[in-house]
């Protein structure tokens, strides 16, 4: 009776965990297509490649833990995941984070008389309401931080219409917060 044959991964992965960067090499150019697309699944096209090399990089740092007991795929899909959930939770904390100290800045230099969580949600539903000209220069300006110059390169104006246009957009924020308020009697 014949056993199984071996994976056929399982003599690189021995090298691999012996410190061999030549088997490193070997299963990645086995992989690295099956990789880039898993990162490109999960995290999208533009960090896939990015992704792809952590994976590896991780592969490297992290090569005693494979034991050769699993497919080096199955081994190797896990990492290539836990890379992209990482790098979306980073993203999503980074995201929120800046998101939420930007909103609270905006709520601040913008007295609500119902509270910060009622003020923050209201100051995102007028931003909505904004036209996209201004929306997109206010969003870049106090949400991104970005220069009136940097704004203006991105929306193809000059940095005297993105002054307007963010002048403009505070201006009608202020009178909807004043309205809104005469409206409910505050």
């Amino acid at each position: 009776m014949r056993s199984a044959p071996a994976p056929p991964d399982l003599g690189l992965q021995q090298r691999l965990r012996a410190g061999d960067r030549e088997a490193l090499t070997v299963l990645f150019e086995r992989h690295r297509e099956h990789v880039f697309a898993l990162c490109w699944r999960l995290a999208g096209a533009s960090v896939a490649e990015d992704l792809l090399q952590e994976t590896f990089l991780r592969v490297w740092l992290y090569r005693a833990s494979v034991t050769g007991r699993a497919k080096f795929s199955t081994w190797l899909y896990a990492v290539a995941r836990n890379v992209c959930r990482d790098y979306l939770r980073r993203c999503a904390r980074e995201r929120s984070l800046g998101e939420e100290a930007r909103v609270d800045a905006l709520v601040a230099a913008t007295p609500h008389p119902r509270g910060r969580a009622e003020g923050r949600l209201a100051i995102r539903e007028l931003v909505a309401m904004l036209g996209p000209d201004a929306r997109e220069a206010l969003i870049l300006s106090r949400f991104h931080g970005l220069s009136y110059r940097e704004i203006g390169e991105i929306c193809g104006c000059t940095e005297g219409a993105v002054k307007v246009r963010i002048h403009r957009a505070l201006e009608r924020l202020r009178t909807a917060v004043e309205n809104k308020e005469a409206r409910h009697g505050l």
